[in-house]
């Protein structure tokens, strides 16, 4: 799809600890080289390149699809008793951020990884449904305002910048 635009999501991009998207890019099929993980939104995505650093998000409502790494699991719960938000949470607690450097302790210092047969032996914890339903509130809510924050953001800095004389392009901010 050369000419088809697609959301391109970096590992930086994913916040360490907090799992907050700080950026991502807006390009055309054609800009994009190499393998990449396709995604929709709700996704969870799980770096698995310093793992230990806990680089895992789910993909907001408004980024309807795109690509990522490759060193990038996407997760997602394998039956209605987990609910996707619930996941996420577990993913990031201690529970599994202490599994995740006992898995990679043996890996090359300079770049770390979470083999795909450690990561499906992950345990997690699951909650009770009315816990998971207000996590799951809480979690969503959180993640679509700090989103959209984000992208009132680049608008309000543009706005800012043309008063400079600046013509400011925000795909030019997104692009890779």
């Amino acid at each position: 799809f050369p000419e088809k635009e697609f959301y391109y999501l970096e590992i930086p991009d994913i916040s360490e600890r907090t799992g907050a998207i700080t950026n991502i890019r807006k390009v055309l099929g054609k800009e994009i080289l190499g393998s990449k993980t396709y995604f929709k939104s709700g996704a969870i995505l799980f770096a698995r390149l310093f793992p230990d650093k806990g680089r895992i998000t789910i993909v907001p409502d408004s980024i309807h699809e795109g690509v990522c790494s490759t060193e990038i699991y996407i997760v997602k719960p394998i039956n209605d008793t987990v609910k996707k938000y619930s996941l996420l949470a577990s993913l990031k607690s201690s529970l599994v951020a202490n599994q995740v450097k006992d898995m990679i302790s043996g890996s090359s210092s300079s770049r770390p990884r979470l083999g795909i047969d450690d990561f499906k032996n992950i345990l997690i914890a699951i909650l009770q449904p009315d816990i998971q339903k207000d996590i799951e509130n809480k979690l969503k809510e959180a993640i679509e305002l700090q989103w959209g924050s984000s992208q009132k953001y680049l608008e309000k800095f543009k706005e800012v910048m043309s008063l400079f004389g600046d013509e400011i392009n925000l795909d030019d901010l997104r692009g890779i």
